[in-house]
């Protein structure tokens, strides 16, 4: 069900020679009237990628002194997001994520990644739809006409997955 979560770590000393590894940087708004410039490890996130590799966002804000790490956990685990975590796979989760960190010399460990204030979590659910009920763009379509109201907020995309097929996805 929990589809990604963000962790934030507050302890600077954690990141050592983060300029090595924190190459790429971006301003982002931390509230309404202030940005700040922040880094993130652009060559290493690049070449996991191509290697096809998944690997978590991170963003350390040295100004507050805090790294922020964006994680699809099921992709970090098993590579793929069709596949749902539980309970039994946080420690596991956990010592993987402490080791990736390591490799662009962010030195935490697992207890300090499980204790960590989460900023944000993400739930997901996947089901299979029989055939029967349409396909999945005629099925988005449908439900994103249900429940409006006031206080819901949805949005529907429509997109072009990497092999060139059109997908549709309801997020609300």
């Amino acid at each position: 069900m929990i589809d990604s979560v963000t962790i934030i770590l507050k302890d600077f000393d954690l990141i050592k020679d983060w300029q090595k590894e924190f190459d790429g940087a971006k301003m982002i708004v931390i509230t309404d009237r202030f940005t700040h410039r922040c880094f993130f490890p652009k060559s290493f996130a690049e070449r996991r990628k191509k290697d096809g590799k998944y690997f978590p966002q991170l963003v350390l804000n040295h100004k507050d002194h805090e790294l922020r790490i964006q994680i699809s956990l099921p992709k970090f685990l098993f590579g793929t997001n069709l596949l749902e975590i539980n309970e039994t796979h946080l420690n596991q989760i956990h010592e993987e994520l402490a080791n990736e960190l390591k490799r662009v010399g962010v030195n935490t460990t697992p207890e300090k990644n499980a204790n960590s204030p989460l900023g944000r979590i993400d739930f997901c659910k996947n089901f299979r739809i029989p055939p029967h009920l349409g396909t999945s763009k005629q099925i988005i379509w449908k439900m994103s006409e249900l429940g409006r109201k006031r206080s819901s907020n949805s949005r529907l995309n429509s997109f072009y997955q990497e092999n060139n097929k059109e997908g549709t996805s309801l997020k609300f």
